[in-house]
């Protein structure tokens, strides 16, 4: 390719992008770095449960040796999908679930949009019949599919159908019920459905529980519903609410109420 050539296509490639402000690497250092420290944090907290502690109880100089060297093989290992995650435009990295060490609630401003678009098609009237049945604004309900679900791509909406984070507190269950996934704790357990929309009824007989039994006198006032839950304990994560009313806002999931 000649150096005329070659221009063109960094200019092509500078036209055809979607994000709103100019994509210089300046602007993308924060993101990585942070980005570094949350995938750092997540390795050694991994490494801490894979050897159950033992490392702490060696001389300090040798544990730190030895996680060195355990931490450098790790990350490279798993430094092809790494570059992946870091270089995809509409990437954050602003949490760890793509490598299976966190199942916290999607960063609206991580998604996807045309994967948005494609979720609130695939299930826009799900979640208007459910707002009709149980009261549950369908804008709420959406968020919280679009974000713990990640657009029905994470691993638990693709292996257990369950596009709401829901857990199972039983203490023997059948064959199918739920699995394991970590979590809060390594010892999470998740239910399992034959399909989205079980999962999406299991999700509103939930919400009927008396447990959120003061939402229902909220109406279709979505920001309190999102502080609500937060406030009842759906979510550990912290900004569940402002995450529930972002993605509302930025999708305009209120429509969907009216």
């Amino acid at each position: 390719m000649n150096a005329t050539n070659s221009n063109n296509y960094g200019i092509e490639r500078y036209t055809a992008s979607t994000a709103q402000d100019e994509p210089t690497i300046f602007r993308q250092l924060p993101k990585l770095w942070e980005a570094v420290l949350r995938f750092y944090t997540a390795l050694e907290y991994q490494f801490h449960k894979w050897t159950y502690g033992v490392f702490e109880l060696l001389p300090k100089q040798i544990n730190q040796a030895l996680k060195a060297f355990c931490l450098i093989g790790f990350i490279y290992i798993a430094a092809p999908l790494m570059y992946k995650t870091f270089f995809r435009p509409d990437s954050i990295f602003e949490d760890t679930s793509m490598l299976g060490f966190s199942l916290a609630p999607a960063n609206p401003r991580s998604l996807n949009e045309v994967a948005v678009r494609n979720y609130v098609k695939a299930y826009g009237k799900i979640a208007m019949e459910e707002m009709r049945q149980y009261g549950i604004p369908a804008s709420i309900s959406m968020a919280q599919g679009i974000i713990e679900s990640r657009c029905g791509e994470s691993t638990l909406a693709q292996n257990n159908n369950n596009h709401f984070g829901i857990k199972c507190f039983k203490k023997s269950c059948k064959k199918g019920h739920c699995s394991n996934f970590t979590d809060d704790s390594h010892k999470d357990f998740f239910r399992k459905y034959p399909s989205p929309w079980q999962s999406w009824r299991e999700h509103s007989l939930l919400l009927s529980t008396p447990r959120y039994k003061e939402l229902k006198a909220m109406g279709n006032d979505y920001e309190r519903w999102a502080k609500g839950l937060k406030t009842y304990g759906y979510a550990t994560d912290e900004a569940y609410a402002e995450k529930l009313i972002e993605t509302i806002e930025r999708y305009g999931l209120d429509e969907l109420d009216e």
